[in-house]
């Protein structure tokens, strides 16, 4: 595994580890979630599904300049991002259901972010302190905090929200363990052709296993906060930390 890489997996660990023990220490914030139930959770599955379908094939059309022009100007780039994910968005409208089934939680929105916010600078000091290659958590902050990184704030934000989507509605129709088991496997195979293509090793193949379960560790916390406020601020700095440097 490359150096990011290696600083990435303990900077989400320590992320999400401080959430579960906060979340004993906090039981007024975190403590007070209900499972999301659906009156026919295979049909909601279904839709989210299309759904996400519905963003590849916005997506497509951003790829191809044929979404809002001049979208090099951060704003407009940051509506474009919107707009990609909008079909997410269009169903919750179509189908009358709350925020809270895609972990949007109405409650304590300021207390939520202000975790978030500093989740993630505690995840970018571990980050700093593991990959020596970094300039150190003070320059990564100002280059993480510039508005060129607006559209791609948006485009976390969204994505953990489509996440959400798909999760919610899953784990309602087989559970949320077996919702867990499945999005770990599909992650890990995901990436199986890409590495395969590129003849990487066994070793760096295996390290799936690792990142995998990274991976349920992170979907374990969010989905147990059902709340994305606080997950999408770490989720967008870890991104971030792919381009320090460069």
């Amino acid at each position: 595994m490359d150096n990011h890489y290696m600083a990435l997996i303990p900077a989400y660990a320590v992320a999400t580890g401080i959430w579960f023990v906060s979340r004993r220490w906090l039981p007024q914030l975190w403590g007070l979630t209900r499972e999301v139930t659906f009156k026919r959770p295979a049909l909601e599955f279904s839709f989210a599904v299309l759904a996400g379908l519905a963003v590849l094939g916005v997506g497509q059309l951003y790829l191809h300049d044929l979404l809002l022009p001049g979208s090099r100007h951060p704003l407009l780039e940051a509506l474009n991002q919107f707009l990609i994910f909008s079909p997410v968005v269009l169903l919750l409208f179509l189908r009358r259901q709350s925020p809270a089934t895609v972990w949007l939680p109405a409650d304590h929105i300021p207390y939520r972010l202000t975790a978030g916010v500093l989740l993630a600078l505690i995840s970018l000091l571990t980050y700093a302190m593991i990959s020596r290659e970094d300039p150190g958590p003070g320059p990564l902050v100002a280059e993480i905090m510039q508005v060129k990184h607006v559209p791609d704030l948006v485009q976390v934000f969204m994505e953990d929200l489509t996440i959400a989507l798909l999760f919610v509605r899953l784990s309602a129709w087989v559970s949320r363990q077996w919702a867990l088991v499945l999005v770990a496997v599909l992650f890990a195979a995901g990436h199986l052709p890409a590495l395969i293509a590129q003849g990487s090793s066994w070793e760096e193949t295996a390290s799936l296993l690792l990142d995998t379960g990274i991976g349920v560790l992170v979907l374990s916390a969010v989905s147990a906060s059902q709340d994305i406020w606080w997950f999408f601020i770490v989720h967008f700095v870890m991104d971030m930390t792919q381009f320090s440097g460069k």
